[in-house]
């Protein structure tokens, strides 16, 4: 059974409403996406292997999940009003440093950074900002626990994943680091995987000035696939 919970709306944030229209920011982050898949082919050109391949699916999996997650958003607040506009370049810049990092997610290359460091931090960014604005979205009622848990635990569990896969250069010997990081990304993944962001309803709630009561609309909207919104 989906969980309902209720939507912020305040000056900081504007609840999507049936029938709003995808915004040019959000055509913006998916150009960014785009851009982030097509780098995966670095990755799995330089040296085409089965590992290779699979690390390349891995990337594409967790670049699926992260465009998803949000598209979900998207589907929750308005990307060009309040605060979303800030979070959104944060968010950018982070996919885009994330996709330059991708050929180099899983091993260093000679006299260049720490490609898996570089790769794991700009990741653990664009959640946390993702996360953030969800979090955001959802504070301010009290019936709102459920939902935060079910968004929060996922991420903050892959997060510890994904920081022993960016500082496996410290405490793994040369030969164990690439499969080490592999397996960390892939139980990342799966942790980040059950973040049940889209099976969540949500009530949007409007409050005003002066006003210790909030207008809830009548039926809550589901979060749908991305692109569409109903």
């Amino acid at each position: 059974m989906s969980d309902v919970a209720t939507v912020r709306h305040s000056r900081w944030l504007a609840p999507i409403v049936p029938g709003a229209r995808v915004t040019r920011i959000e055509l913006f982050f998916d150009l960014i996406f785009v851009f982030a898949f097509l780098n995966v082919n670095g990755l799995v050109s330089t040296n085409p292997t089965p590992r290779s391949a699979l690390s390349g699916l891995l990337v594409v999996a967790l670049l699926w999940w992260c465009w998803t997650v949000l598209a979900a958003l998207g589907n929750l607040v308005r990307a060009d009003q309040g605060i979303v506009p800030l979070f959104g370049l944060g968010i950018a810049m982070a996919t885009f440093v994330l996709a330059i990092a991708i050929p180099e997610a899983f091993l260093n290359q000679p006299d260049d950074l720490a490609g898996p460091a570089v790769f794991a931090v700009a990741y653990l960014v664009l959640r946390g900002l993702t996360l953030g604005l969800f979090v955001y979205a959802l504070t301010g009622t009290g019936r709102a626990r459920r939902p935060l848990v079910l968004i929060s635990v996922p991420p903050l569990v892959a997060a510890g994943f994904i920081v022993l896969a960016g500082t496996a250069a410290w405490w793994l010997p040369p030969d164990l680091r690439v499969d080490a990081r592999f397996g960390l990304w892939s139980a990342a993944l799966l942790a980040d995987r059950t973040e049940r962001v889209r099976d969540l309803r949500f009530r949007q709630r409007t409050t005003g000035r002066g006003s210790g009561t909030g207008r809830r609309s009548p039926e809550p909207h589901r979060l749908t696939a991305p692109g569409h919104r109903r």
